[in-house]
């Protein structure tokens, strides 16, 4: 499809702005994007060998310094790591599916192109998922080897209790993958006969029951990259996303290496020319690392989950005055940043401030970056709109759903329909509120992240309760690593806090601590709404919250795990108040 100028006048949603816009991509942008991963790499390791791809903290002493990966070494290790998987492999099938657990350090995107060239699909587990889990993505992918990093051997004798036919090999180290010399392993695929071939397999949190395989062939993989560099840029405004990173500079993410997200932004860092910085591979990201992190390095950008954002932002921007000064871009995912912390990125820094939007399935949805003065809000790209469909009589409550564009030259701006390429529509489940207000001229509409479907609460007597409001005042206290409103088909708000792995604290002094934090946020939400004193839960160090890959908790399966000390609080609070002899209902006949 070749570049040419449009006058784009939309009024889709009231969108009433005309932009003189330039149509992308252009045939030659369109072939580029339209690679095999590993011939991506091929090229970059050919053309600029001595260029670092990526710096990972080597512990969580960050003055002991960073692994380096240079696009050479990338492309030797990933050489090296497919003959060594070749040694394994069945000589009856060379379509075997693969699985692969490992620390958070550069393997991971080193064993997923290994595999591609390999021919053999990899299964990526999330280490901290439940055993049962784990067994029923093995299962369900008909997974024949696991590989595993030394840290991750007992996991790996425990899942082959299970699953006895189960191979299970260790990888070598980093060190010895990147500098052992190796041959070259010769790939000859192309992209026309190759792209639907399934590549990596993910797969979603289970917070609908148990976690699903996601299947991520060459062409979607393709799509999840693409889908924000090759937007068409908007006159006067900026694209949010990957197009912001500058070459040359460095920029730390918090995106887990076991997530499509985490191989999107190493992959994005070989298109764009940037470096990316990861912290200590065996260590939850968090302020005090991300503080030593900028100490240590020239950071550009950075993009994390809210409380790590919050922590970074309000207990170290004292020390960090300079650091945060030189900051071009903040990027938060998985849930609303606190008004607090995002008020004061703006005021102190220069830095563009938006959230990434999207999931597995979609990637990040195309965003425009929104106004400083509605710096929480999301602004879709004018050309690239999703439909919002009312979720009730209130209007200004919406489900973002994607219906698949009749023009096949726009596919690469839908990744999902790659993924799923029978469906013609993708509902999110994300629900976004509309702004009210007056806007600025040349933008518009604005909506603010409110809840997924999943997420609303429903009381006994039908009140509807979103635990995000709350939730989102609470995450950033230094004593909590998070927390859980609860109460579906209850009378009442509870809520169960995560402590911080070092806490010190009894139950009952760590509640009397956060208390007046809690009262202030009841203070912002409806009376019913409100989280009772008496209905406070600490969780147990030996049952922590249950993450997805992005760092966000997942709801269901942590009310599930606490359901017994849910069910025991609420008998006593309804003890305390009605009395233990609460005559039961009779049936009248």
């Amino acid at each position: 499809m070749a570049s040419t100028t449009q006058i784009i006048t939309t009024a889709k949603h009231d969108y009433q702005v005309s932009y003189k816009i330039e149509t992308y991509p252009s045939d030659a942008e369109l072939k580029r994007a339209n690679r095999l991963i590993p011939h991506v790499l091929e090229e970059e390791a050919r053309e600029n060998p001595q260029r670092v791809i990526a710096m990972v903290a080597k512990t969580s002493d960050i003055s002991e310094g960073f692994n380096e990966v240079n696009a050479g070494q990338f492309l030797r290790g990933v050489d090296f790591l497919a003959h060594w998987i070749d040694s394994y492999k069945s000589q009856s099938s060379s379509m075997e599916t693969f699985a692969f657990i490992g620390s958070q350090d550069f393997r991971y995107p080193i064993i997923e192109i290994a595999c591609m060239k390999t021919g053999n699909p990899l299964l990526l587990p999330r280490a901290g998922n439940a055993l049962v889990n784990t067994v029923s993505l093995l299962k369900a992918t008909k997974s024949t080897k696991l590989f595993y990093t030394s840290q991750y051997s007992d996991l790996a004798a425990r899942i082959l209790e299970v699953i006895p036919t189960l191979e299970r090999h260790e990888i070598p180290t980093l060190q010895e993958i990147i500098t052992t010399k190796s041959k070259p392993y010769l790939y000859t695929k192309n992209w026309d006969t190759h792209k639907d071939e399934l590549a990596l397999i993910v797969h979603t949190s289970g917070s609908t029951g148990a976690p699903k395989p996601k299947n991520c062939s060459y062409e979607f993989l393709s799509g999840y990259i693409y889908s924000n560099i090759l937007l068409p840029d908007v006159p006067g405004r900026a694209i949010a996303g990957t197009k912001l990173v500058v070459k040359g500079e460095l920029f730390l993410s918090g995106c887990s290496f076991s997530h499509a997200s985490g191989l999107g932004a190493v992959l994005s860092t070989i298109i764009l020319g940037s470096t990316l910085v990861r912290g200590p591979p065996n260590e939850p990201s968090s302020g005090n690392i991300l503080h030593d992190i900028m100490k240590a390095l020239p950071i550009r950008g950075l993009t994390e989950v809210p409380s790590v954002v919050e922590q970074l932002f309000l207990y170290h921007s004292e020390d960090l005055k300079d650091e945060i000064a030189a900051l071009k871009h903040v990027f938060w995912l998985g849930g609303p940043l606190s008004q607090e912390t995002g008020d004061f990125i703006i005021a102190n820094t220069d830095a563009v401030l938006c959230q990434i939007f999207g999931s597995t399935e979609t990637a990040q949805l195309p965003l425009l970056v929104p106004p400083k003065s509605h710096w929480s809000y999301i602004e879709f790209h004018p050309q690239f709109l999703p439909d919002l469909e009312p979720v009730n009589s209130d209007s200004t409550l919406c489900e973002v759903v994607l219906n698949k564009y009749d023009d096949p030259t726009l596919a690469w701006s839908q990744p999902v329909f790659r993924m799923a390429p029978d469906q013609t529509q993708w509902r999110t489940r994300d629900i976004l509120r509309r702004y009210e207000g007056p806007l600025p001229d040349g933008v518009g509409p604005l909506w603010k992240f409110e809840n997924r479907i999943d997420d609303l609460i429903i009381l006994s007597n039908a009140s509807k309760v979103n635990p995000v409001h709350v939730e989102t005042l609470l995450q950033s206290h230094p004593l909590l690593n998070g927390c859980i409103v609860f109460g579906t088909g209850r009378s009442r708000c509870g809520i169960l806090l995560e402590p911080k792995e070092d806490s010190i604290l009894t139950e009952e002094d760590l509640v009397a601590k956060i208390w007046p934090d809690v009262e202030k946020a009841n203070d912002t939400v409806p009376t019913h709404a409100r989280v009772e004193r008496h209905l406070v839960l600490v969780a147990k160090k030996n049952k922590k919250f249950e993450r997805a890959a992005k760092g966000t908790f997942i709801r269901s399966i942590c009310t599930n795990m606490y359901k017994a000390e849910i069910d025991s609080v609420y008998a006593a609070f309804e003890a305390r108040n009605y009395g233990f002899n609460k005559p039961a209902l009779k049936l009248r006949i």
